[in-house]
């Protein structure tokens, strides 16, 4: 009968606890098996092209309007900010903005790689690559910039990481071109299997490669999809989760559908990441002109934490040093190509209003 009585005392005041908010408990509708997340929330999340390459001819109006586009992408709230070619004018583009936490590239478009992300929550562990292989002709550009793809790990919630992969591939439809963007997207995977093996994983950019791009696409699916295990935020939710159908959309793909400017996600064991919004993104002028070349393309995810992570191991974000001996070897390699290419570099200068001219007649 003690024993009874005991039992019965123990629960009552389990009873009154709960009651009090004492001690948590089950969520309306859950029963005692469901297990309940360790942390659970929301975030929003762009991806930009902000177009910040440097201007000779016009450097104070370009600053005007990146420090304008920095104050519409912040108007609209978004908690996660990734961007390419944020060049000359990132301090205008990040005033604008207003974001406490970001990672901080070297701003030279000689020698930095226009990659950086912001955030309303802190960032850490920030690591670059530039890419192995270039390709294309000396005016498309990519042969003498240092595009490449970077690593920001962000704080969704305390003790809840996510891996962030920002990356800007080699643009253009030529072999050559092609080739080293196949090379940079299996490079992209090499850094993500170093680094983010076990961890929930964001990877976005300007691709410049869509999934509905006939054996490119196919290739950039099997990357990615397959390979790597990601899926894409459009298809996943406006294409009913197919990469291979796209019957139901038709005119001119750029900012509306299967564009270049991709967000794909991949949950770990024990976060899990859910997309819930996704629409591409046109931000004009107060007279509606783009202020950038590229839409932005804005999603919202749910996260869902079963543990939390520890926080070993984890460097905030600063000022990255330049490193003078990578500066001179990017001289040297643009020089050799320069002189090595010589008919390329007379042709550009004198045909360099006319692309039509220069794809005509030079092509690799």
């Amino acid at each position: 009968m003690k024993s009874l009585k005991k039992a019965l005392s123990f629960l009552l005041c389990a009873a009154l606890l709960v009651g009090c908010g004492l001690v948590p408990a089950l969520a309306e509708g859950a029963d005692a098996g469901t297990p309940v997340p360790a942390a659970e929330g929301s975030f929003s999340f762009l991806n930009f092209n902000v177009a910040g390459l440097p201007s000779l001819t016009a450097s104070s109006e370009k600053a005007a309007r990146q420090k304008l586009l920095g104050q519409k992408v912040g108007a609209d709230g978004y908690d996660i900010v990734a961007v390419q070619e944020d060049f000359g004018y990132d301090g205008d583009f990040a005033a604008g903005l207003g974001m406490p936490f970001r990672s901080y590239g070297p701003q030279s478009a000689a020698f930095g790689d226009g990659l950086n992300v912001f955030s309303k929550t802190a960032v850490y562990n920030v690591a670059r690559e530039g890419w192995n292989k270039k390709g294309g002709m000396l005016w498309e550009g990519d042969i003498v910039s240092q595009k490449g793809v970077m690593l920001a790990v962000v704080e969704l919630a305390p003790g809840v990481y996510v891996d962030v992969y920002n990356l800007h591939a080699d643009a253009y439809g030529g072999q050559e071109s092609i080739d080293a963007r196949y090379d940079n997207f299996r490079q992209t995977m090499d850094f993500i299997n170093a680094h983010s093996k076990e961890h929930p994983v964001i990877v976005t950019g300007d691709f410049n490669e869509a999934f509905h791009f006939g054996a490119e696409g196919r290739y950039f699916y099997s990357v990615f999809v397959e390979q790597l295990g990601f899926a894409d935020v459009w298809a996943e939710l406006a294409n009913g989760g197919s990469y291979t159908d796209f019957s139901a959309w038709s005119g001119d793909y750029w900012g509306r559908w299967d564009s270049v400017e991709c967000i794909l996600y991949r949950s770990s064991d024990t976060v899990t990441l859910t997309p819930t919004s996704h629409r591409y993104v046109n931000y004009t002028d107060d007279a509606g002109n783009a202020i950038s070349d590229h839409y932005a393309a804005a999603a919202t995810f749910t996260y869902a934490a079963s543990a939390l992570a520890s926080a070993e191991g984890l460097n905030a974000a600063k000022e990255e040093q330049p490193d003078v001996i990578r500066m001179v070897k990017i001289v040297f390699e643009d020089l050799r190509y320069i002189f090595s290419h010589f008919d390329e570099v007379t042709t550009l200068l004198k045909y360099m209003n006319d692309m039509e001219y220069l794809y005509t007649h030079y092509s690799r």
